[in-house]
This record gives C-alpha cells, sequence and structure tokens, in this order.
C-alpha cells in the first residue's frame, strides 16, 4: 500500500468562531508530504471544490476536510487513516438544539435522516453518510462522483447545504461511510452563561445556546 499523503483542507467562509481552531488545524499530525490549506473568503461550496482539486494537484491520497468551527485533537487525522476506509469521520454534534450528532441513516424528500445513538453503538459504526465537520476521504471516492463535487440547491422551499448534497452523492455511488465514535470533533458555538436560583435550592450556572437552556450542573 502507498504511504498516505493527506491534504488538510479547511473550507473557511468566514472568520472561525474562536481562535482555537487555529492551533488545532496548525497543530494536526499529519504523514510526511502531506498538505494543509485554507481557503478564505466565497461560499463555502466554491471553497471546497477548490481544494479538492488542490488536492488531487498535490498527488494527495486523502483529503480531510474540517469546518472552521471545530476544535479537534492532534491525533485526529492519524487515527481515522487506520480505519483504511474510503470515508470515515470523527463524531460531531450540532451546535443548536436538540444537538444532534452528524451521523445518518438514509435520506427522503426532507434531507437526511439522523441515526440516534444507542449504548450499544461504540468504536466504528458504519452509516450512510456524515457531516464535514472532521471527515477523511480516499481521493479515489472522488473518481466515483460527479463535478462540482459540493454545491447547494432547492428541494422546493427547503434549501440543502453541501453536506446533504455531498451525502447524497455518497449513497448514490454506493460509497462505505464510517464514523469513528472515539474520534470527538467539537462544534463551537457561542453561549450566554447566565445564573439561576431556585427558591430552596443553590445557585447554578446555566447556559443558554440560541433557544436551548442547558443547567451545567454545578452550584455557584
Amino acid at each position: 500500500m502507498a504511504k498516505p499523503r493527506v491534504f488538510a483542507a479547511s473550507p473557511c467562509g468566514k472568520e472561525p468562531v474562536c481562535d482555537q481552531f487555529y492551533d488545532c488545524f496548525a497543530g494536526l499530525e499529519l504523514p510526511p508530504s502531506s498538505t494543509r490549506q485554507r481557503a478564505v473568503g466565497g461560499s463555502i461550496p466554491k471553497n471546497l471544490n477548490k481544494l479538492v482539486d488542490c488536492a488531487i494537484e498535490a498527488k494527495s491520497t486523502h483529503i480531510f476536510i474540517v469546518e472552521d468551527d471545530s476544535v479537534f485533537g492532534s491525533d485526529t487525522v492519524t487515527r481515522l487513516l487506520k480505519h483504511d476506509k474510503p470515508v470515515v469521520t470523527g463524531l460531531c454534534r450540532s451546535r443548536t438544539a436538540p444537538f444532534r450528532s452528524y451521523v445518518y441513516d438514509g435520506m427522503n424528500d426532507e434531507g437526511l435522516i439522523y441515526h440516534t445513538l444507542t449504548p450499544e453503538d461504540k468504536g466504528l459504526i458504519k452509516c450512510v453518510a456524515t457531516g464535514l465537520g472532521g471527515i477523511l476521504i480516499n481521493m479515489k471516492v472522488f473518481d466515483k462522483l460527479k463535478r462540482p463535487y459540493f454545491h447547494n440547491y432547492f428541494v422546493g422551499e427547503q434549501e440543502w447545504g453541501q453536506d446533504i448534497v455531498f451525502g447524497k452523492s455518497l449513497i448514490e455511488a454506493g460509497i462505505d461511510v464510517y464514523c469513528d465514535l472515539d474520534v470527538i470533533i467539537g462544534h463551537t458555538t457561542k453561549c450566554v452563561v447566565a445564573s439561576e436560583k431556585s427558591p430552596d435550592g443553590p445557585w447554578q450556572i446555566v447556559l443558554r445556546v440560541n433557544d436551548a437552556v442547558l443547567k451545567a450542573g454545578q452550584p455557584v
């Protein structure tokens, strides 16, 4: 087997939510002769297609796509490479309530169908599609897909983003997709930190993320 050459790619269409992304991206452990590159400005789909073309030009064996609102361990790519799968991702959740995992069991007219994690789910699991928060793709996969690989389109009045469109393409091409539940991709967001006191209880920290209210579970 040829030694892997990974093209670490981030399609930045905005400033990262937090500076920690820069440290994570710069600190990624990559095989020798690998490359890392960000595409800044413009649309996310356009940047993604540009980065795939750059990976092809660099003769990379894999592309690791990670969005600029993510935080992740330095060994993320190393751990995903060990699985030797066409498409494999870490576990990432949405940053809005109900904070569902970007792991999908199928697709219907409304989009991708979320997989509900159970206690039996652990380690590497096979799924139908995942998000693009931290995904390692063997470059041979793109030989089976049509250009442009990433784009948005509307189904009636509903817009399908590039992640849903790409997942649909993988399903139609019969590409095997996996998620390593032990590789965690954090999804950063903004929250409001507040305090709350019940009539007979202690003060507690309350986090408000959009419409969700989360109790931190510790008295202050």
